[in-house]
């Protein structure tokens, strides 16, 4: 590959680096999962199962697939840490209404640990509001709803 050449990939690919919506949020949401990882390892919790035990216990039970959809997951992950979670003891999962459906629920274990570590998940979110500042971190928080609330307009094309 000629110089002209590489440096015009050098230049696209910079140009990506720091304007590309996904790059730019996966690498913040993989920082923030770090700081929050950092914060639960007393708890022997990570982010991803912190997040699952939490929006099950906001809704008291949730299927398989609407908490795929919560979590803007596919269902195979969900499924995989859900198993992992129930043999640890930490939800439940049992035939909904219609047998297909699989509900989930938090078992008393699963809420005790998810008590548990809600002191360090305050702890990791006051770290990173802290070094935002408040106004940062609010915007923040308001635009990354609004790009996850956007996956829904894509689903109805």
């Amino acid at each position: 590959m000629d110089n002209e050449k590489q440096t015009d990939q050098m230049r696209a690919a910079e140009k990506v680096v720091s304007t590309c919506t996904s790059v730019n949020l996966r690498r913040a949401a993989r920082a923030a999962s770090y700081i929050l990882y950092q914060h639960l390892q007393p708890t022997g919790l990570r982010p991803g199962q912190f997040g699952i035990l939490v929006n099950i216990s906001r809704a008291g039970s949730l299927t398989m697939t609407h908490l795929a959809e919560i979590l803007v997951n596919d269902r195979t992950t969900i499924t995989r840490n859900i198993a992992l979670m129930e043999r640890d003891g930490l939800v439940e999962v049992r035939a909904g209404k219609d047998r297909r459906v699989r509900e989930i629920t938090l078992t008393e274990q699963g809420a005790a640990k998810l008590a548990e570590a809600m002191p360090y998940w305050q702890q990791a979110e006051t770290s990173i509001r802290e070094r935002l500042g408040s106004d940062r971190w609010e915007q923040t928080l308001a635009n990354a709803r609004a790009v996850a609330d956007l996956v829904d307009t894509y689903e109805d094309e």
